[in-house]
C-alpha cells in the first residue's frame, strides 16, 4: 500500500489574520497515523486536501486539485483541532 498523502494548499495571504504556517505545522504534528504532508500542486491527486486560509473568506482556489478523500479548510486558529480530527479519521480509514 502506498503512503497516505495529504496535500497542503495555502491561500495568497492577502488578509492573513493568524500565523498560517504555525497552524499547519501544529495540525501536521497532531494528526494521528502515518501520513505525508506535501505541498499541493495543481493537477495532483491526494488522499485529503488541507486548505490553509488566512481569514474567514477562505478564498483559496482549489479547483485544480483532486482528492480521493475530504477537503479540510482552516480559516483561523479555532479550526485547527477540527482539522486534526478530520484528517486523523481520513488517515485511519485509508490505512485499513
Amino acid at each position: 500500500m502506498e503512503g497516505i498523502r495529504i496535500g497542503v494548499k495555502y491561500c495568497g495571504g492577502c488578509r492573513e489574520q493568524y500565523d498560517r504556517k504555525s497552524a499547519a505545522a501544529r495540525i501536521r504534528e497532531n494528526v494521528l497515523g502515518a501520513a505525508e504532508f506535501v505541498p499541493a500542486e495543481a493537477g495532483g491527486t491526494y488522499d485529503a486536501l488541507l486548505v490553509i486560509c488566512g481569514c474567514p473568506t477562505c478564498c483559496a482556489d482549489i479547483s485544480g486539485y483532486r482528492t480521493d478523500g475530504n477537503v479540510v479548510k482552516v480559516a483561523g486558529e479555532g479550526d485547527c483541532v477540527r482539522a486534526q480530527e478530520e484528517l486523523t479519521k481520513t488517515v485511519e480509514s485509508k490505512a485499513r
